[in-house]
């Protein structure tokens, strides 16, 4: 993002093919049948067939808008998701078969050698798909599939998916020259396998843990608001000092820490009502606080 001379950025949009059928609207472009089948397929592909959470209405909108413009919505899924070549499907199975979990099952990853290719007499193409199935795998929160470039002197490309949202995949693109957004990404690397095992491993750890550490903020921030001062204060939980700090607690306790955040003067009855919801919100947890009230 943001590489060009002249960047259209739309946060919002589900993929590039909104993008330009919304420019082209605005421009009064024809929408041709080329065109529309064009934008149909970066459409489905994109959004997972409508299943990534970045489809939103207007990516229905649009699907609605080139159906009605005379695209063949059935052939088209048949020619990008049926109809394989054998050499695709054994490609596939050689993915599938190596597939490993890693980072307590939270990445789940396969790679696939110039080799592969080559035996399998499989396109680079053919790699479409393999990451959304070990996206499925249940406990994924990232899906990875390494593929060797050919010619491209033992570099890898590797494409991320985020299986539930918890971990924005970019971000790990991102550490490594890639790019993308939360729920897909990529990048390419000079990492050979074993490293780039451990790096995106580690990777997904990190991220996981502040997701979790995050999600435990809010909560506990909430019950304790809810406590001192009605469900409206809780709502705004950011900006009040003892939920901030609270928070930060939290976040800070899911990498180690052991802090001792300060909470206003309450009453001694108030005090057990306070920590005997807090410690029960925690109960399950493996982040523990040590709380003082005074």
């Amino acid at each position: 993002t943001l590489f060009g001379g002249v960047n259209l950025v739309v946060k919002e949009a589900s993929c590039t093919a909104e993008i330009v059928w919304d420019l082209g609207r605005a421009l009064g472009v024809p929408l041709t049948a080329p065109i529309a089948e064009a934008l149909y397929v970066g459409l489905i592909t994109d959004t997972g067939r409508f299943m990534y959470e970045n489809t939103g209405p207007n990516a229905h909108l649009m699907a609605a808008d080139l159906v009605a413009a005379g695209i063949d919505h059935t052939a088209i899924y048949r020619r990008v998701y049926e109809g394989w070549p054998e050499s695709k499907l054994r490609l596939f199975a050689r993915a599938l078969s190596r597939a490993k979990r890693h980072a307590g099952g939270a990445l789940t990853m396969t790679l696939l050698s110039a080799e592969d290719f080559a035996q399998t007499g499989a396109e680079e193409s053919y790699t479409e798909g393999i990451v959304d199935r070990l996206r499925a795998v249940e406990g994924t929160k990232v899906a990875a599939l390494a593929r060797e470039l050919l010619g491209g002197d033992g570099r890898w490309k590797v494409s991320l998916r985020s299986s539930d949202g918890d971990v924005d995949v970019s971000v790990i693109a991102r550490a490594a020259g890639g790019g993308g957004h939360k729920a897909a990404a990529g990048l390419s690397t000079g990492m050979q396998p074993d490293e780039l095992v451990a790096f995106l491993a580690d990777q997904v750890t990190a991220l996981a843990a502040r997701a979790r550490a995050l999600l435990d903020a809010r909560l506990l921030a909430s019950v304790y608001l809810e406590l001192r001062g009605g469900r409206e204060r809780a709502l705004e939980f950011g900006a009040v000092s003892v939920a901030g700090a609270v928070a930060t607690a939290v976040v800070q306790a899911a990498y180690g820490a052991r802090p001792r955040p300060l909470a206003p003067r309450c009453t001694e009855d108030e005090r057990a009502r306070h920590a005997a919801f807090i410690a029960d919100t925690l109960k399950d947890k493996a982040i523990w606080l040590q709380l003082d009230w005074d």
